[in-house]
């Protein structure tokens, strides 16, 4: 049986792992995306890791409760951030929130959609807590767009940083994940692939009333 890959033990470095692995241009690039995004009220993130996109979601959010399934994940992040007075922590499954329908303004999903196991239905969870007319931003990595070349040089850097690669049903793709938040409810407002060499599907969408 297929297993969730377990992140815990790069809670202490793992920005420092993924920058290094995205490399610098495309690192630039979605910290720029991530800071164009405004009004965000209260927002929900699912799969928060140590804390490095919710440092840059809080300077726009009214509040932000960052959820990751791995304790030692949130103890990095909370030891990181422990200055951000409009940030709260829990440990919470992206499959199974137990939030309330309909409670949060956002929701951002960075770096998780594509390395677990059922997306669709942390997608469906998202759109169950998430208010009419709510905002979903997705931030996936991909390969989907990139060189022979460069897929090759991703494979090597990903093993020498990560180890083995998680498992999932099939990799993610911008078609892919387009078509799995339009089934999920969501009416997609922006999508693309952003980056230099290795790329990230950057998905905005609403959800439907």
């Amino acid at each position: 049986m297929p297993r969730e890959k377990d992140w815990s033990m790069f809670a202490n470095d793992f920005d420092e792992r993924q920058d290094f692995l995205a490399g610098e241009q495309t690192v630039e690039i979605i910290e720029e995306y991530l800071n164009e995004l405004k009004d965000l009220g209260m927002m929900l993130e699912l799969g928060c890791g140590n804390g490095k996109y919710t440092k840059i979601m809080a300077r726009n959010a009214d509040s932000i409760l960052a959820t990751d399934v791995s304790s030692e994940m949130l103890g990095t992040a909370q030891d990181k951030l422990k200055s951000l007075e409009n940030v709260q922590f829990e440990c919470s499954n992206c499959y199974n929130t137990n939030y309330n329908d309909t409670s949060f303004d956002s929701i951002f999903m960075g770096n998780l959609i594509h390395v677990v196991l059922e997306p669709h239905k942390a997608l469906v969870e998202a759109h169950r807590v998430l208010k009419d007319q709510g905002k979903l931003i997705l931030l996936s990595f991909t390969a989907d767009g990139m060189s022979p070349e460069d897929i090759e040089s991703l494979v090597g850097r990903y093993i020498d940083t990560f180890g083995s690669f998680p498992e999932v049903e099939t990799p993610m793709t911008l078609k892919r994940l387009a078509e799995m938040v339009e089934e999920s409810g969501f009416v997609i407002q922006r999508a693309e692939l952003i980056g230099e060499g290795i790329k990230a599907i950057f998905v905005i969408a609403d959800k439907r009333s």
